[in-house]
């Protein structure tokens, strides 16, 4: 048992660190490039050889071969089709995967005469893709079609429209039983509650870590701001965003004043409170467009889209304002007060070429602020429209 549980947690984290998606699409790939070279054989068999002479149902052996061959070279195609397209998230494509699997699965076990055991492998694929492909509506798409084929065969069935196994000859009234075939779809229901809980619950389980992920690389850990990284591709993308659009930028870089005297007197975990709380005032007085971050220390940097130099001004020194106003209550009883010098830049680009400089033009403000007494803001030489 000890040995099972360590397989299937092996299992289990090779599913969802995403190496397992990996090598399940290469194996994938080359099952289909097997079955596409067995096909263009078979199809070679069709032509030369006479399945009376083998002893089997002429009719019935040539259409499940014509089928599986037709099947074998249309999963080829469709695999060939996958490793080309260059978006690996095209939902077309997908869900076409996803039906053709369903489909031909189907078509193969009902001429081979298993269609009861058929059906519940068959829809039961769907969720497996659909986990591989990490997309839960592939998976309605999986069920849904195959429920929907699953249901026309036994209509044609009842209505004695269809043969079912033309390839075996054995007695098929059992098939077209009504109670026998409520029996079987009361089992398949069952089954398919079962698979649509794992699928789904895996599905979840997968964004939920990605989220997870996602949040963890992107965020600031003390100040649930954006970190450095994240904050400069944003800034880059705004950036390049503004020089499609001929649309004016601002920028602000925020420096608490004495920060290091007040860790130093009062102890990190004050200085730590400082920086939530700058942090807290940051995102109330911004708005939803604009992003702030933490941009190293004690600096935030605060990228506004959109926004001339007057506009920015007006909210640069509304956050000041703010922040002066929320003293920290330290747990003696006494009050600190905390400030904080702001350099400002805004520009309407031309060159991606200038981003750094417009930055950098920014930081000279900022210590210009801190140089000419603090708890200001303070605007670049070059910034437009912030008189």
């Amino acid at each position: 048992m000890a040995q099972l549980k360590t397989i299937l947690t092996h299992l289990s984290e090779s599913i969802f660190d995403g190496s397992y998606v990996e090598k399940s699409q290469c194996i994938c790939f080359l099952i289909a490039l097997a079955l596409g070279a067995f096909s263009i054989l078979l199809s070679l068999t069709l032509l030369l050889t006479d399945l009376n002479t083998i002893n089997m149902n002429r009719e019935g052996y040539q259409e499940l071969l014509e089928i599986s061959s037709i099947c074998s070279l249309y999963n080829l195609i469709l695999a060939m089709l996958g490793n080309l397209i260059k978006n690996k998230d095209n939902r077309v494509y997908a869900h076409a995967c996803i039906f053709s699997y369903v489909l031909i699965n189907v078509l193969i076990l009902f001429y081979i005469g298993v269609y009861s055991m058929g059906t519940g492998i068959a829809l039961a694929g769907a969720p497996i893709i659909g986990l591989i492909l990490f997309d839960r509506h592939l998976i309605f798409t999986g069920l849904g079609s195959g429920v929907i084929i699953f249901i026309g065969f036994n209509i044609f069935l009842l209505t004695n429209n269809l043969e079912y196994a033309p390839i075996v000859q054995h007695q098929i009234a059992p098939y077209r039983d009504p109670i026998w075939l409520m029996t079987m779809l009361t089992f398949v229901s069952v089954h398919l509650g079962l698979l649509v809980y794992i699928g789904h619950t895996s599905i979840t389980r997968w964004k939920q870590r990605e989220a997870e992920v996602t949040f963890l690389s992107t965020t600031d850990p003390l100040t649930l701001l954006s970190n450095r990284r994240h904050l400069m591709e944003h800034y880059h993308q705004e950036y390049q965003r503004a020089i499609r659009q001929q649309s004016p930028i601002s920028i602000f870089l925020v420096d608490l004043d004495h920060f290091k005297q007040v860790n130093d007197t009062y102890g990190h975990l004050c200085g730590d409170e400082a920086l939530k709380m700058a942090a807290k005032t940051l995102k109330d007085t911004l708005r939803e467009t604009d992003l702030v971050g933490r941009y190293g220390g004690e600096e935030f940097l605060v990228i506004l889209p959109d926004t001339n130099g007057r506009a920015a001004v007006q909210v640069a020194d509304r956050f000041r304002r703010a922040l002066q106003a929320n003293p920290i209550h330290l747990s003696d009883g006494h009050q600190l007060n905390i400030t904080a010098s702001i350099g400002l830049n805004t520009t309407t680009p031309k060159h991606v070429s200038e981003l750094d400089h417009f930055l950098a033009s920014a930081d000279k403000a900022l210590y210009e602020a801190k140089n000419n007494g603090r708890n200001q803001v303070t605007i670049a030489m070059e910034s437009e429209n912030a008189a």
